[in-house]
């Protein structure tokens, strides 16, 4: 199995909400590492991520140095591009599968790394497609519910005259 690194955040990206069903407004990354999970986040999300993916290696951007990069007086975009480099690090990547909508300055760093991304829809909709037990769980309620709001109206359409 391939390694997977991600690049966003939950609120906008699909991909990213399906990885870790948990509301992260900012941008992270995540990545599939030998078939474990690695995220890397601010500590204001440390315990929130941990409690949705127990199994995860958290990766924490003060570990990372973002103290030490604030007082270098990096902007906040070569902050976003030097923690995405060592958090790739820290993770141990070299080769992985890319979401295609991972950002182009965010992938050229890695890439400038070392890192061999390969983008690839399929690999990555093939993710999305395979449901965890809490997403068929929740499918099969919002189709029950979806159900239960539809059974009126066919009543009333029934009972219609031409």
């Amino acid at each position: 199995m391939p390694d997977f690194v991600f690049y966003g955040d939950t609120e906008r990206s699909s991909v990213m909400r399906h990885e870790l069903p948990v509301t992260i407004g900012d941008a992270f990354m995540l990545a599939i590492v030998d078939g474990r999970m690695h995220v890397a986040v601010s500590p204001l999300e440390s315990s929130r991520v941990k409690a949705a993916a127990p199994e995860a290696v958290l990766h924490d951007y003060a570990d990372l140095g973002f103290g030490e990069l604030r007082q270098q007086g990096l902007s906040i975009h070569q902050i976003e591009l030097e923690l995405a480099s060592r958090a790739a690090a820290a993770m141990g990547l070299r080769e992985a599968v890319a979401d295609p909508d991972m950002p182009v300055a965010i992938a050229d760093r890695l890439r400038a790394d070392g890192l061999t991304l390969h983008i690839d829809y399929d690999a990555v909709a093939g993710r999305r497609r395979a449901k965890s037990a809490a997403e068929l769980a929740g499918i099969r309620r919002a189709q029950k519910a979806a159900e239960a709001g539809l059974r009126p109206a066919a009543g009333v359409l029934r009972g219609a005259e031409r």
